[in-house]
């Protein structure tokens, strides 16, 4: 689902444009104009090259099984099938698009900006390299540990959920590689904060309409 979809509509009081909030919306104050250019300059649209692909209808990343095989040294069809048998749950591209389902899923969790979140996930230039460097994070815990996300992590025996079992679905070397600070707000992408730099209708309106 597009997160954007969600998001409210940008309205005009006493000659002042109101702004979007993980709280409400506030008064854009021009001191954030300095950032606000900062951040914009580093705004591109999100592309596909050989290491990942953007998938439009879902709004994230996905790595490629090249990448995977040339930056990680790992055969995904090997790794996922070791007997050769055919196994359409572990092919290798349904897998790499749950890994990117896991880590933005995670990556949003806990906040109220998830679209400002998207947004930046898209189109700030250094959140690309971030990105990818979480989800080969994420690839390396898929293989070695499994993945997490499919189970509820209620242990039978005491009839409860294991203490902590959701913090520990997303590889912590992936959270650390997200919680960096992007180059273009100087926050990362795992803030949970508002935006008040951002103008919401001339930034976002575009992409909350669908356009990149």
């Amino acid at each position: 689902m597009h997160l954007a979809t969600e998001a409210r509509r940008t309205i005009k009081k006493r000659g002042q444009l109101r702004f979007y909030g993980n709280r409400g919306e506030s008064r854009f104050n021009s001191d954030n104009f300095q950032t606000r250019r900062q951040i914009m300059a580093g705004i591109i649209n999100p592309y596909s090259d050989e290491a990942m692909r953007y998938d439009f209808d879902n709004h994230m990343y996905v790595l490629t099984a090249e990448c995977v095989l040339a930056e990680l040294n790992i055969n995904l069809q090997e790794a996922l099938n070791p007997t050769g048998a055919a196994n359409v749950g572990q092919n290798p591209a349904a897998v790499l698009k749950q890994i990117s389902f896991v880590v933005y899923s995670q990556m949003y969790a806990g906040s109220c900006n998830n679209t400002i979140q998207e947004w930046l996930a898209a189109k700030a230039q250094s959140a690309r390299d971030i990105i990818k460097s979480a989800l080969k994070q994420q690839v390396l815990y898929f293989i070695f540990g499994g993945d997490l996300s499919q189970y509820n992590g209620v242990d039978i025996r005491k009839g409860r959920k294991m203490p902590d079992f959701d913090s520990k679905i997303l590889a912590p070397n992936a959270r650390n590689i997200l919680e960096r600070n992007l180059k273009e707000t100087g926050k990362s992408l795992m803030y949970t904060g508002e935006y008040p730099e951002l103008m919401w209708r001339e930034d976002i309106g575009d992409y909350v309409l669908g356009n990149y």
